[in-house]
C-alpha cells in the first residue's frame, strides 16, 4: 500500500525535479489541515437541522435550512470519510481503492478531487484545494450558526447550493399569506441604501421576503447616490453590491382578473448570474449524478433573474459582458 502512495508521489521525473516531489509526510499534513476545517462538533451542529420542525413537514424557511444543511452535511461526511481512509492507508491499516488513489494524487497537486465537486462549487472553478476547503468550511459555519442561533437577518447567498429554491420558497410563503396562486407572485429585488451587513443587523427583518448579501458585479459598479448601475471608474473589475431585499409582490392584474399578465417590459438590466468569476454557466451536467452519489445542485441557466436599475442603455452592459457573481473567488 505504501508503495502505491509512493508511486503516486514519485512519477517518472528528472533528477532536478525529484527534490520538489511531496513525500508521505506532506500528504499526512495536508489531510490534517482538511480535517481541521471540519471539526466533529461543526458537522454535528449542521446535522441537527434534520430535527427541526421542517423535517416534520414545514415548507417555509426552515425547509430551506433542512435541505441545504443536510445536503452539505452529507457531502462533508463523505469527504471526511475519504480523508480518514487515506489516513488509515498512510498508517498501513487499510488498502487504497482507485478513487482513494485519485483523491490522494489530487491533494498532492493542491487540486480539488473531482469527486468532491458536488457542493455547488465544482472543481472546474479552478480554485486551489486550500481556497476551496476554506470556502466550504465557511458555508458550514453559516448553516451551523443558523441551526444554533436561528435565522440570520441577512442570508449569505454563496452558502446556498440551491439558490433558486430560496426564491421559490419566498414566493410560495407570500402566496399562502395572500391566499393567492403562486403564479401571481413575482420576486422583486430592491437594493438597500445600507452598504454594510452591520447596518442590517440593527434593523428588524422585513415583513415579507428576506435580506441577502454577498453578491458582486463584474464589469460595472453600483452608484449609491444614483441608485443605479454605473461604469467602472478604477482598475477594479469586481465590485460588491449592497444588501438586497428579496421582496415578493403580487401582480395586481392577476389577482383582480385571474388572468396572468404578460411580463412587463424590463426597466432595468438583469445580468447573468454565475457562482464564481471563473466558472461557466451552471447549465452543465444538470441531469447527471455526482461521484458521491448525490444530485448535483446545479440549475439550468442563470442562477438568478435579478433585475437591477440602470440609467445606461442595458445593451451597453450586454456588450461589456457584465455579470452577477455569488462569490468573488
Amino acid at each position: 500500500m505504501l508503495s502505491t502512495l509512493d508511486s503516486l508521489m514519485r512519477p517518472e521525473m528528472s533528477a532536478t525535479d525529484s527534490e520538489e516531489v511531496p513525500d508521505i509526510d506532506s500528504l499526512a499534513e495536508r489531510l490534517d489541515t482538511i480535517r481541521d476545517h471540519f471539526p466533529a462538533e461543526l458537522l454535528e451542529t449542521v446535522r441537527k437541522s434534520r430535527s427541526t420542525p421542517a423535517q416534520q413537514g414545514s415548507k417555509g424557511m426552515d425547509g430551506v435550512l433542512v435541505r441545504e444543511a443536510a445536503y452539505l452535511a452529507d457531502v462533508i461526511a463523505k469527504i471526511k470519510d475519504q480523508v480518514r481512509l487515506l489516513s488509515d492507508a498512510l498508517q498501513g491499516s487499510s488498502e487504497l481503492g482507485n478513487e482513494a488513489e485519485d483523491v490522494a494524487a489530487s491533494i498532492l497537486r493542491e487540486e480539488v478531487p473531482s469527486c468532491w465537486g458536488a457542493i455547488g462549487l465544482p472543481p472546474t472553478t479552478c480554485l486551489s484545494l486550500s481556497v476551496w476547503v476554506s470556502h466550504v468550511a465557511e458555508r458550514s459555519q453559516f448553516w451551523a450558526s443558523w441551526v444554533a442561533s436561528g435565522r440570520p437577518k441577512s442570508l449569505w447567498l454563496a452558502a446556498f447550493a440551491f439558490p433558486k429554491a430560496l426564491c421559490t420558497t419566498i414566493c410560495r410563503r407570500h402566496a399562502v399569506k395572500l391566499r393567492a396562486p403562486v403564479e401571481a407572485i413575482k420576486l422583486h429585488y430592491e437594493v438597500r441604501a445600507m452598504a454594510d451587513l452591520e447596518d442590517v443587523e440593527s434593523l428588524p427583518p422585513p415583513s415579507d421576503g428576506c435580506h441577502v448579501h454577498g453578491l458582486y458585479l463584474e464589469g460595472c459598479s453600483w452608484d449609491h447616490r444614483a441608485h443605479s448601475l454605473a461604469h467602472l471608474t478604477g482598475k477594479e473589475t469586481l465590485t460588491p453590491l449592497p444588501v438586497i431585499w428579496f421582496r415578493p409582490k403580487a401582480q395586481r392584474e392577476t389577482l383582480q382578473t385571474g388572468v396572468f399578465a404578460q411580463a412587463s417590459q424590463r426597466s432595468g438590466f438583469a445580468p447573468t448570474c454565475y457562482r464564481t468569476r471563473s466558472q461557466t454557466l451552471l447549465n452543465l451536467h444538470v441531469s447527471t449524478r455526482s461521484p458521491l452519489d448525490l444530485p448535483k445542485p446545479l440549475e439550468e441557466g442563470s442562477l438568478l433573474d435579478l433585475e437591477l436599475p440602470t440609467k445606461v442603455d442595458p445593451e451597453a452592459w450586454v456588450l461589456g459582458g457584465v455579470k452577477l457573481l455569488l462569490s468573488p473567488l
